[in-house]
């Protein structure tokens, strides 16, 4: 991770955090290179996708909180880190009827995010 321009976690938002691997990844791989200048710095981004809709997403939604609001834990320890926190890409509805328009359009978005960053080759965050 030293030699990267930028930083992309992406994993499905699964119970209101990450599959356990990664869980257990940044709890042993991450907590070091938090103690490290290898990371400090960098841009870092969460691209994720729930099964339930935005609307699922807010208080008085079915799951009650924001997704901003429960990824918390991942800007924290992020930040930590000595990471620059970016606006996280979340496609919502992957359970849902509408999944594979869902997923289209969080394609798309993240190819331009990514392109951008590419195509400028400095920080478009």
């Amino acid at each position: 991770m030293s030699k990267a321009s930028f930083v992309i976690f992406q994993f499905p938002f699964y119970w209101m955090s990450a599959p356990s691997k990664l869980k257990e990844w940044q709890d042993t791989v991450l907590n070091t290179l938090a103690k490290t200048p290898a990371i400090s710095g960098k841009p870092c981004m969460v691209v994720t996708t729930t099964g339930w809709s935005q609307e699922s997403y807010r208080g008085g939604g079915k799951i009650g909180f924001t997704v901003d609001e429960l990824l918390r834990p991942y800007q924290a320890g992020f930040t930590y880190a000595g990471m620059i926190w970016k606006t996280p890409l979340v496609v919502y509805g992957i359970g849902t009827i509408n999944s594979a328009k869902n997923i289209s359009i969080g394609v798309e978005q993240y190819k331009n995010i990514v392109n951008q960053y590419i195509q400028t080759s400095q920080e478009i965050w």
